[in-house]
């Protein structure tokens, strides 16, 4: 998701011969967008994993506990850089997602929304994290997404 949300994406130094290198549309599964919020679910639903210390997954990517590098959360946050100008989102998400909770991305979606991008949320009732509960939704949907965003 960052590299469809940076400010400066498809612009390569020197410029590039060709066709477009800028993404043309986006579907998520399930990924986290806010760092700052990472463990923080809703509903009930308890996470399998540790998700603010050092040792967590997102602590590994940023160097340390996210209390600690609260900036470096900020700047790898793909809702960080949402803005008008990002290409067409397909957010798929499992309402009882244990890794990742759905309010992120429901708050994604209402952010690009906010900023005038195409955006889809697709919430799969019984779905967790990538689960058997996602079929067929998760093969139709994205199908059917490319062929209106990218077919015309």
């Amino acid at each position: 998701m960052l590299s469809a949300l940076w400010p400066d994406r498809g612009n390569a130094a020197g410029g590039v011969e060709g066709p477009p290198t800028d993404v043309q549309a986006v579907v998520d599964f399930f990924g986290p967008t806010d760092l700052t919020t990472a463990g923080e679910f809703e509903g009930g639903v308890v996470s399998r994993f540790e998700h603010r210390s050092a040792d967590s997954f997102e602590g590994r990517l940023l160097g340390g506990d996210l209390g600690e590098y609260a900036p470096a959360a900020i700047q790898a946050s793909p809702l960080s850089w949402v803005g008008p100008g990002a290409p067409p989102f397909l957010i798929m998400h499992g309402a009882k997602d244990d890794v990742v909770p759905v309010s992120q991305s429901r708050r994604l979606h209402e952010k690009l929304l906010a900023a005038g991008v195409d955006s889809t949320l697709v919430v799969i009732p019984e779905g967790t994290h990538g689960t058997a509960e996602w079929e067929p939704e998760s093969l139709s949907a994205p199908k059917a997404f490319f062929d209106r965003v990218l077919k015309g």
